[in-house]
């Protein structure tokens, strides 16, 4: 390798058991681990400093995995996980993504299938929905 070229950034992952722990709450095809996946949530940050780490290639930036729970009691049982292995987590929801992973192993928490509205009050024309 030349002095030129650079180093690939290492993607630090969470032991199988607690990924194992994630999709039991949500269901398989709702975790992944793939880095091609896991950058693709990185890219969207409105933070220089996010994109100027992204540039210099800084490890902390690539998360261990994207979890995406459907429910407020889905998100509950991930931040207890989290909580529980001490686990760094990012909540990430409608497009923009105010900080990136800045510790090894970092989960991120997609709130996208959270797309219901929960309550209409039509006398104040008011609602209650999801996150996203």
């Amino acid at each position: 390798m030349s002095s030129k070229e650079s180093k690939p950034v290492k993607h630090e992952k969470l032991p199988p058991d607690i990924i194992r722990e994630f999709k039991n709450v949500v269901g398989d095809e709702w975790v992944s681990e793939d880095r091609a996946v896991v950058e693709a949530y990185t890219v969207t940050t409105i933070c220089l400093g996010s994109m100027l780490r992204k540039v210099l290639k800084d490890p902390t930036l690539i998360p261990a995995c994207v979890v995406l729970p459907s429910t407020t009691e889905e998100v509950q049982a991930i931040v207890k996980i989290c909580n529980r292995y001490k686990i760094p987590f990012v909540p990430y929801t409608n497009g923009q993504l105010l900080c990136t992973p800045t510790a090894p192993k970092t989960v991120l928490i997609h709130l996208a299938r959270m797309d219901k509205i929960l309550y209409i009050d039509e006398k104040t024309c008011l609602w209650l929905s999801n996150p996203t």
